[in-house]
């Protein structure tokens, strides 16, 4: 006899969850935070080719995503409606990942066209792990403060997995290179997933009993007003938000020593491994919409005085970059929040459960967020004149100081006023809503 499931997680289906999130985020910061300087000042393709890379990816990720969500919504696979598809990148993320960082031989031309390919490939196996996973959490509780819960130690499960890569990778890649050091960051981040394959269940069935049809799955993103909303502040805010890019850069050039990479990045990140733990506490006080405007509020402030502050002292370079990470770090941890939410609303506008098509927009503003900071930086870097592992100019050193501290504050204000004026979905009705979609 099966032994009956109950109604919350438990404490080793939420490690199980969260677990994933580890092995993911190595994944994302290996491509997020190093791989522009892996094509800049190890293949030595020029920043202008990387910048239009990250940006025609980015055109293929308006097809592939919303392609994906539609798959997961439609699709009727054995054992559940997410957990297979999150089987399945337990794969192929760390596969994809390896491939985008094996070095191959050939001309400029060669190593651009592989570039592109790997690069792509890992853009869609990223999309085909990380919607159904945000959306599992959909389904594993319906009881809100659980959700809440689950999200947060998988938020900080998430952190540690960006910290371990980001304090790993440049000592390991030093001392086997790129390749191979890349190659065990991946076998590691393959372990950590793999628990969620069995410990995991779902439990949240959508009243509807068929699976919905394009022209429902497509109204549930139209109709959805504050989806849109909200995942357009981050794509705005983005375009500024050269801060983590640039942060190599930075401490290479500005600050002349590349073994300081991981002691500034650890001490940017040190907030998101705390901030989780009083998430659900600082959530139901204040709510997630003044939680999310107080902490934008906050980065701005520290940014600026980061700026003025300068560079010359290291220590003020740390305390700062400190402060700036928990205003940095605390919208990030709320997106999956604000994502769950959004479903509820689209669910009650529509009357179906679209969790795959709703968690897509959402890794597709991931990945938008990503690429357009990345390309922006590279832009920059040219517009600055960079050139790769050389001597930099005044010019260009005075340029990624200006990047890393006060052109991100741009998008944050925009994105500000957006979330402040426009975004309106308050908990108490997300709460009545359900009452009405699950069961």
């Amino acid at each position: 006899m099966k032994k009956a499931i109950t109604e919350l997680t438990t404490m080793g289906e939420r490690l199980a969850y969260s677990g994933y999130f580890f092995g993911q985020n190595i994944f994302y910061v290996l491509i997020g935070t190093f791989l522009m300087m892996y094509y800049t000042d190890a293949l030595g393709i020029s920043a202008i080719a990387v910048g239009t890379l990250f940006f025609i990816a980015r055109v293929w990720d308006a097809i592939n995503d919303p392609i994906m969500g539609i798959i997961v919504d439609k699709a009727k696979m054995k054992g559940g409606k997410f957990k297979p598809w999150v089987n399945i990148g337990i794969l192929t993320m760390p596969i994809s990942t390896f491939l985008v960082f094996l070095q191959i031989e050939g001309s400029m031309s060669t190593k651009i066209f592989y570039a592109y390919f790997t690069y792509i490939i890992w853009d869609m196996m990223y999309t085909m792990s990380d919607v159904p996973i945000y959306a599992l959490s959909t389904v594993i509780t319906k009881d809100s403060n659980d959700r809440v819960k689950v999200i947060a130690i998988g938020r900080v499960m998430a952190f540690l997995g960006t910290l371990a890569a980001t304090v790993a990778t440049i000592p390991i890649v030093q001392r086997f290179g790129w390749t191979k050091g890349v190659l065990v960051l991946c076998i590691i981040g393959m372990l950590t997933m793999i628990p969620v394959r069995f410990l995991t269940h779902e439990r949240v069935k959508d009243q509807a009993a068929e699976s919905p049809s394009l022209t429902v799955i497509f109204q549930s993103i139209l109709k959805n007003k504050y989806l849109l909303i909200f995942n357009l502040a981050l794509i705005i805010c983005s375009i500024t938000n050269t801060l983590m890019p640039s942060l190599t850069y930075f401490v290479k050039y500005n600050l002349g020593n590349e073994g300081l990479i991981s002691v500034v990045t650890l001490v940017a990140m040190i907030p998101s491994l705390f901030v989780p733990l009083f998430l659900p506490r600082l959530v139901k006080a204040l709510g997630k919409k003044t939680l999310f405007l107080s902490s934008i509020v906050f980065f701005v402030f520290t940014s600026i005085l980061s700026y003025f502050a300068g560079y010359q002292n290291f220590i003020v370079v740390l305390l700062f970059t400190a402060l700036r990470g928990i205003g940095y770090c605390i919208p990030i941890q709320l997106t999956g929040m604000f994502t769950v939410d959004c479903v509820e609303y689209g669910a009650y506008q529509i009357g179906h459960r679209t969790e795959g098509i709703t968690f897509s927009v959402q890794t597709f503003t991931a990945k938008m967020t990503s690429a357009l900071s990345g390309a922006v930086t590279s832009f920059l870097l040219a517009y600055y004149g960079y050139q790769a592992n050389e001597v930099q100019t005044e010019q260009t050193l005075n340029g990624l100081f200006r990047m890393f501290t006060i052109i991100p504050i741009i998008g944050y204000i925009i994105m500000f006023i957006i979330i402040l004026f426009f975004y309106k979905l308050k908990e108490s009705d997300v709460e009545q809503m359900m009452e009405k979609t699950v069961r």
